[in-house]
């Protein structure tokens, strides 16, 4: 038998033989009369009792409909309580959820609607006319509205039937309980398929890596679209009997407001919004001081970024590591374990290796090569695609994540880069990553993206583009002498241009193909 240089977790864990559901209404007894979940844009509240109420009325009611065991249901809405009380009625009804950007047009969820084969959609309002266009040609047989509804379109408050007294019978191994599409970032999206056990794996492991408690409450902004949101937002946080305020859509004045108000622990970021935490002015204006905890993910920081944010709201700052093939979190820092800047070690019960893309061969402490993870919460591999399944999942289970990374020798991850961003000039890589780094250093750049396009003497340039505050006068030649004394003259950018807003995918992570396809063929 072959042996790997493996870096396994600090701790091991009981998984919970149960359904999503089944294991998420152990916390919402706890919290019995007080309130799950508060809309910040509605006021809306939801107990623990009145949840699973819902949802088993919900899941009768999808059942009375037709739903059968293994049918897709699509949603396309932005967070709200009746997203919770939806996602769980379908799992606890044996179907499979498959959550759609709202941003999305008609042809990229009609897209989805075809790869996932989903048989029912369910629509806020302000969505409904891009969904009844994209369910043209598809396998879509209903749409539902959350919301008011249309002449001839079923309101969610219709479906309501029979309430279900208990899960319908799944194969926590193999049954599919959602099926996450991929950002894109590395061609089309893929259909990310997620057992019950894989997600439910995944949120036993944050919930031992944080410690979150009945006594937590934290805003929540992350799209519960997102493997982000969803695992953390609608598994962990209602599994720990926490509260949560939920946020459509972000706003970084009224976040402050509610991290205010509500007196929350822990905050919960992606980097644009860490960086505001770190520089913007108005953060000043409110008192956070309950906040112990500021955790981030989906891409990597500096660690200026982290040095400022402790310095300045006095918690600690940490990042994890995660992605939709392994239901969220592979890796974060446990209690008393922290080594602020670095991603943690791995959640229990998974291992990783570092592994030499070119040669396959295990590397060592401090090497860097490609992450790859093994452990009870990596997919059962890609819907209808096993050609990308087999390339992604190697034998023995382990999941290429396409990531460059570092593990120390107390087994702590760091990510150098996207193995497919990485740059290429005169045959020497470079790490975007790396370069955004030393560009946010600058007090001028609030947020900055690089990656590579074509020069005819040294094969790919980086090229950045920035966003600066109002009023502030930065050019090429300004940000290259910025970088002189901070970067090999060899990846210092070449071409810049000053933007309002870095185009990111939903969960935060910068689309750097997109920028490469765009200025490349400009």
């Amino acid at each position: 038998m072959e042996k790997h240089r493996v870096f396994s977790s600090p701790s091991t864990l009981d998984i919970p033989e149960m359904s999503i559901t089944e294991w998420v209404f152990q916390g919402l007894a706890l919290r019995e009369d007080r309130p799950v979940f508060t809309e910040v844009n509605t006021g809306r509240e939801i107990t623990g009792c009145e949840a699973m109420r819902d949802i088993r009325a919900l899941a009768g009611g999808l059942v009375a409909l037709g739903l059968k065991k293994g049918d897709v249901v699509a949603v396309m809405a932005p967070n709200s309580i009746d997203f919770f009380v939806l996602f769980h009625a379908v799992a606890m009804a044996g179907g499979t959820l498959t959550m759609a950007n709202p941003s999305y047009t008609p042809e990229e969820l009609a897209y989805q609607l075809k790869q996932s084969c989903a048989r029912m959609i369910f629509v806020d309002d302000a969505f409904m006319e891009n969904a009844q266009q994209a369910v043209q040609g598809t396998d879509v047989q209903q749409i539902v509205a959350i919301g008011a509804a249309e002449t001839g379109v079923l309101a969610m408050t219709e479906v309501i039937g029979p309430p279900l007294d208990h899960q319908v019978p799944v194969d926590l191994r193999e049954d599919i309980a959602v099926i996450a599409f991929s950002s894109g970032t590395t061609g089309l999206p893929k259909g990310v398929m997620l057992t019950h056990r894989n997600i439910v794996a995944n949120a036993a492991q944050w919930c031992q890596a944080r410690g979150i408690g009945p006594d937590d409450t934290a805003p929540c902004f992350l799209p519960f679209f997102h493997i982000f949101g969803l695992v953390l937002c609608q598994m962990v946080y209602p599994a720990s009997g926490a509260h949560q305020h939920l946020m459509q859509r972000f706003d970084l004045e009224k976040y402050l407001q509610v991290a205010q108000d509500s007196g929350a622990q822990r905050l919960w970021v992606v980097p644009p919004i860490a960086i505001a935490l770190a520089k913007n002015p108005l953060v000043d204006r409110f008192d956070l001081s309950a906040v112990k905890e500021i955790g981030c993910g989906a891409a990597p920081l500096s660690h200026e970024i982290g040095d400022s944010i402790r310095n300045r709201l006095g918690c600690s700052f940490l990042q994890g590591f995660g992605m939709t093939e392994v239901s969220g979190v592979s890796h974060s820092h446990l209690k008393g374990g922290a080594k602020p800047d670095t991603l943690g070690t791995p959640v229990a019960n998974t291992s990783c290796r570092i592994v030499d893309p070119d040669t396959q061969d295990d590397l060592g402490p401090d090497q860097p090569g490609e992450l790859w993870i093994k452990g009870p919460s990596v997919m059962k591999g890609y819907l209808n695609d096993p050609g990308a399944t087999a390339e992604t999942i190697a034998e023995g289970g382990w999941l290429r994540t396409g990531d460059i990374a570092t593990v120390d020798a107390d087994g702590h991850l760091r990510i150098v880069d996207r193995l497919k961003e990485m740059i290429k000039v005169k045959g020497f890589p470079v790490a975007p990553a790396e370069v955004e780094a030393a560009l946010i250093a600058h007090p001028d750049i609030l947020e900055a993206a690089v990656f590579g396009i074509p020069d005819q003497e040294k094969g790919e340039v980086p090229m950045a583009l920035i966003v600066t505050p109002k009023g502030a006068a930065l050019d090429l030649t300004t940000v290259q002498e910025h970088l002189a004394g901070r970067l090999a003259r060899y990846k210092i950018v070449q071409a810049l241009e000053v933007v309002e807003a870095i185009p990111k995918a939903a969960s935060g992570k910068i689309l750097r193909r997109v920028l490469r396809k765009q200025y490349s063929s400009g």
